[in-house]
């Protein structure tokens, strides 16, 4: 049985993949606590996540009124980290460019946090603290 995923529309793509404007989250068990974002028009797309709150449970983040505009809304967001692996080294998470999704409106984006002291490169730890989501 196919994996259950929630469509998300993001108007505006992600950063260097702007055309791509519809993904689907998948949480699979297996990988859990991580999550794929995939694209739903390019095959084979797909982004490896992880909710922030596993990594840092006390996680802030400032959205601006275009953002707010664009989720139509900003409560009970889900907050995701893309994660990297790079191939001489440990997987790390992008603390600083949240990708965040609406699960009321099913819009996303991702939000680059100008101001902020998170890292572009978090390490991912071997057994991430269980903490409430993010908002």
């Amino acid at each position: 049985m196919p994996e259950p995923s929630i469509h998300y529309e993001f108007p505006q793509g992600l950063p260097a993949f702007e055309r791509e404007t519809n993904f689907r989250l998948l949480e699979p068990p297996a990988i859990h606590p991580l999550a794929l974002l995939e694209s739903l028009s390019t095959p084979g797309l797909r982004f490896v996540c992880i909710a922030i709150h596993w990594l840092v449970p006390s996680y802030r983040f400032e959205l601006s009124d275009d953002e707010k505009s664009n989720l139509q809304g900003d409560q009970d967001l889900k907050c995701l980290a893309l994660v990297t692996f790079p191939e001489n080294g440990s997987p790390t998470a992008n603390l600083r460019a949240p990708v965040l999704l609406n699960p009321v409106t099913r819009r996303g984006l991702q939000s680059i946090q100008t101001d902020s002291s998170y890292d572009l490169f978090h390490p991912l730890h071997p057994d991430p603290p269980k903490g409430p989501s993010c908002s």
